[in-house]
C-alpha cells in the first residue's frame, strides 16, 4: 500500500520529479566518472609498477664471486664453456615462461684491485658501426643515466678500454630477439647486438666484443647466463629456479648456480600512494557536494508538500505512515536517479572513451612510448557501496524533519477540527 501511495504521489507531479531525478543522476554521474578517473590513474600507475618489476635468474659457476680475472696476479675468472652455453641456451630457448636471456663476461679492472667500484655497461659495436659511435647516443641514453656525462664514449674503444682502477664493469656479449622489448636498447641502431639494460648501471662505455674476449682468452664463453621472465611470470620466480636447475642437470652440465632475484622501482608505489590520497580527498568532496544537493532539493520539496502532508493527515494518515510514505518517495527518486547516472557515466567510460582510454606515458624510458591503458569498468561493490551509503545518508537526515512536519500537521488538524 505505501509504495503504491509513494509511487502516485511521485508522479502527480512530473515536473518536480523529473527535476529531482536529473538532479540526482547528474550528481551521481560525476561520482562515479571522478571516481573512475582515479580508477583509471591508479591502473596505469600500477601498470607500470607491473612492467617494472623484473624476474631475473642468473647461471653462473659455482665459484666465489670475487674469483674474476686480475692482470695483477694473472687470476683468470670462472666461465662457462662455449659447449655448455650452447646447451644452455637451446634449452631456454625452448622454456616459455622466458621473455630474454642473454650470456654476460664481467670481470674487474684489468687494472687489478678487489673492490666494487662504480658498475659499468660496455656494448659491443660492429667494426663498420664505429663511425657512428657519436654524442647522438648520449642524448638516447641521457633519460635513462640522469646525466649524459655518465656516458663514456670513445672512438679508440674498440682497440683499449682504458678502465680506471677497480672500476667492475659487465660486457653483454649477446642478447635476444624481436621478442624483447621491455628495457631494451635499439641506440638508433648503433649498437649490435641489442642491450639489456636490467641492472643498475652508472656508466656506459662503447667497445668491442672481440676485443674483450681475445683480452680475457674466453674463446666464445661466459661468466654468467642471464634470464629475464616473462611479466606475467615473475610471480612464480622461485618455481623456474628450480626448473632451470633441474633441467641444467638433466644435460649433464654440472659446477653451475642458479639464482633469481626480482627488481621494482619505489618511485611507482609512492606516486600511486600520492595519487590515491588525493583522488580520494577529490572524491570524498564530489560525494559530500553530492548528498548536500540531493538533501537540499529534497528539504525544499518537503517544505512545498505541507499542504499536501496536512491534505493527507486529514484523511487518517498517522505521522509514521506519513514518514514512511515520503521516505519511500525519496528511496525510490534516489535509487531510479543514483541508477541512471551511474549506467550513463558507465557508458560514457567504456563506450565513448573506448578508443582513447588513458593514454599512460611510460615513466623509464627503456620502455619506449608507453601503452594506452583502458578505463576499467567500475566494480560491483563499489558501486552498491556508494548507493547504499547514499541511501542511508538521506534517509536518516530527512526522517526527522520529516517526521516532525507530520507530526505538526496532525497537531494543528487537530486543534482546528477542535
Amino acid at each position: 500500500m505505501y509504495i503504491k501511495i509513494a509511487i502516485r504521489n511521485l508522479l502527480r507531479n512530473e515536473k518536480r520529479l523529473i527535476l529531482n531525478l536529473l538532479l540526482i543522476a547528474a550528481s551521481s554521474f560525476f561520482f562515479i566518472y571522478a571516481a573512475s578517473k582515479i580508477d583509471g590513474i591508479l591502473s596505469a600507475i600500477e601498470q607500470s609498477g607491473i612492467d617494472t618489476l623484473t624476474g631475473h635468474i642468473t647461471i653462473s659457476p659455482n665459484a666465489s664471486a670475487r674469483s674474476y680475472f686480475n692482470a695483477a696476479t694473472s687470476r683468470k675468472m670462472s666461465i662457462i664453456s662455449g659447449a655448455d652455453i650452447a646447451s644452455i641456451k637451446k634449452m631456454l630457448a625452448e622454456s616459455v615462461f622466458i621473455e630474454a636471456f642473454s650470456e654476460r663476461i664481467r670481470f674487474f679492472s684489468l687494472l687489478g684491485g678487489e673492490e666494487i667500484s662504480i658498475p659499468i655497461l660496455f656494448a659491443g659495436v660492429e667494426a663498420h658501426q664505429e663511425k657512428n659511435v657519436c654524442p647522438d647516443i648520449k642524448l638516447q641514453l641521457a633519460n635513462y643515466m640522469k646525466a649524459p656525462d655518465n656516458i663514456l664514449l670513445s672512438k679508440k674503444a674498440a682497440s683499449s678500454l682504458a678502465l680506471s682502477f677497480a672500476d667492475p664493469i659487465v660486457l653483454f656479449a649477446e642478447t635476444p630477439d624481436a621478442g624483447f622489448n621491455a628495457a631494451e636498447f635499439r641506440l638508433g641502431g648503433y649498437l649490435a647486438p641489442r642491450v639489456m639494460m636490467d641492472e643498475f648501471i652508472e656508466k656506459i662505455a662503447i667497445v668491442d666484443i672481440n676485443a674483450v674476449r681475445k683480452l680475457l682468452y674466453i674463446d666464445g664463453g661466459a661468466s654468467e647466463i642471464a634470464i629475464r621472465l616473462k611479466t606475467r611470470e615473475v610471480k612464480h620466480l622461485s618455481k623456474y629456479i628450480g626448473l632451470i636447475r633441474q633441467k641444467i642437470e638433466a644435460e649433464n652440465i654440472s659446477g653451475l648456480d642458479v639464482r633469481g632475484y626480482q627488481k621494482s622501482l619505489p618511485e611507482l608505489d609512492n606516486m600511486k600512494i600520492l595519487v590515491k590520497a588525493m583522488g580520494t580527498v577529490q572524491v570524498f568532496i564530489i560525494f559530500l557536494i553530492m548528498i548536500i544537493i540531493i538533501l537540499i532539493s529534497l528539504s525544499f520539496e518537503l517544505n512545498e508538500r505541507l499542504y499536501e502532508i496536512g491534505a493527507m493527515s486529514s484523511i487518517g494518515f498517522t505521522p509514521p505512515m506519513l514518514v514512511k510514505i515520503f521516505l519511500l518517495e525519496v528511496f525510490i527518486k534516489i535509487t531510479a536517479g543514483f541508477l541512471a547516472g551511474c549506467l550513463i557515466a558507465i557508458l560514457y567510460i567504456t563506450i565513448v572513451r573506448a578508443n582513447g582510454g588513458i593514454v599512460a606515458p611510460n615513466q623509464f624510458a627503456q620502455y619506449g612510448s608507453g601503452g594506452k591503458i583502458m578505463m576499467p569498468v567500475l566494480v560491483f561493490f563499489k558501486f552498491l557501496l556508494t548507493y547504499l551509503t547514499v541511501i542511508f545518508i538521506s534517509l536518516i537526515v530527512l526522517y526527522f524533519p520529516c517526521r516532525n512536519i507530520a507530526r505538526k500537521n496532525v497537531i494543528d488538524l487537530l486543534r482546528t477540527q477542535k
